[in-house]
């Protein structure tokens, strides 16, 4: 007659859990940093086209060139710290056409906004560029 016999190993008795922690947290990481890292991305997104809007029309409604670039600094600086930016990677390029304080004229603001990697050192590393563009036009009677 054969006789089965059972075999304890007594020492891998709890090793899965261990294994299971060790595998979720080198897992886990990198997919947090993703997801922070695409948040930074969104914020970007948004504060450029809400800053893009803003600017255009600031630009539009100043009296002169000066006035709308002294608002449109200060909006540039709120904006930043709305939305947790670096004053320094936001750039803004205006275009008008014919004139800035011409009745009827086109404003065009472009906010070019540089994302950098959470966590680390401002503007070490650039992730992406975020660009929006948005148009105004001066008011025909002032």
């Amino acid at each position: 007659m054969i006789r089965a016999t059972r075999c304890r190993g007594r020492g891998e008795e709890g090793s899965v859990l261990v294994e299971f922690v060790g595998l979720a947290v080198l897992l886990m990481v990198p997919l947090v940093y993703l997801l922070i890292t695409l948040a930074s991305l969104q914020s970007a997104s948004l504060a450029s086209v809400t800053l893009s809007e803003d600017v255009a029309r600031i630009h539009a409604s100043a009296p002169d060139r000066a006035t709308g670039e002294r608002r449109a600094q200060r909006a540039v600086q709120e904006t930043a710290e709305g939305y947790a930016l670096p004053t320094d990677s936001i750039r803004v390029d205006l275009g008008c056409s014919p004139g800035c304080s011409e009745p009827g004229a086109r404003v065009t603001a472009t906010v070019h906004v540089s994302v950098g990697l959470p966590l680390m050192p401002a503007g070490s590393t650039t992730v992406a560029q975020v660009r929006s563009s948005s148009t105004s036009l001066t008011p025909r009677y002032g």
